[in-house]
């Protein structure tokens, strides 16, 4: 595709590289090359690169001069770098039962469908990790079957668990901590989505897929133990398109 995106001073020390503004696979591609160039190119002068949607924020050193760093950016050549990010797809065992899926009933009656056709549209796609946010370990994921997408709920709940997987718009993704939330609940992974004890704290990143393979309320109890004794070994595979 080969956007060319603007580039602008965004804050004291950062960067904000931008693409046409819609949520896409071809876009979001544009984003994760330039954020493996960016990395690849001038790793000792950035503390940090964020992608996002259709947005790629850099965040340099104390030391480095935003205006000078924007001409380099603006002369780098991303279709010549080669990605050393190696992107996985995680499989997310979800129980969807009725414990835990606290608006799949009132889901089903207002799609018209049953909670079984939910939970297997649901479980259908496979999704693309487009950023992390709202949240630490957050995942925003593109590919919800249009036939799901449903409004947040007009008053959010107080808390909802962690490990809670749910639907908000036209959007799919995993509650990491419990905390207040308006999302509609469709069930909950006993996996753990972010440990900042962990060297790479977040289970996911952009870049990377997810797909949610539904399991029993015992399953979900039997991971559990194993996440718990960290004995359990996540389901991922090297992603390629």
């Amino acid at each position: 595709m080969n956007i060319a995106p603007s580039i602008r001073p965004f804050g004291k020390h950062g960067i904000l590289i931008s693409f046409p503004p819609e949520i896409s696979q071809e876009v979001h591609r544009e984003v994760l090359a330039w954020r493996d160039a960016v990395l690849h190119s001038f790793s000792e002068k950035i503390v940090d690169v964020v992608p996002a949607y259709h947005s790629l924020a850099v965040f340099v050193n104390d030391h480095v001069n935003v205006e000078t760093f924007i001409a380099l950016l603006k002369d780098l050549s991303v279709s010549e770098t080669e990605s050393a990010i190696t992107n996985y797809c995680i499989t997310i065992p979800v129980c969807y039962d009725e414990t835990f899926g606290l608006d799949l009933k009132e889901l089903s009656e207002a799609k018209k469908m049953t909670m079984e056709q939910i939970i297997q549209k649901h479980t259908a796609p496979t999704y693309q990790v487009y950023f992390l946010g709202f949240l630490p370990g957050f995942p925003y994921l593109g590919g919800l079957d249009p036939q799901l997408f449903h409004p947040r709920k007009p008053t959010a709940r107080s808390q909802i668990d962690q490990g809670a997987v749910a639907i908000g718009g036209g959007q799919t993704g995993i509650y990491p901590m419990a905390c207040p939330g308006g999302w509609n609940i469709l069930g909950k992974t006993p996996l753990v989505m972010f440990d900042p004890k962990k060297a790479i704290p977040s289970l996911v990143t952009p870049g990377d897929y997810i797909k949610f393979r539904s399991i029993s309320l015992k399953e979900f109890e039997t991971i559990a133990a194993k996440v718990a004794k960290r004995s359990y070994n996540i389901e991922k595979e090297v992603y390629r398109d």
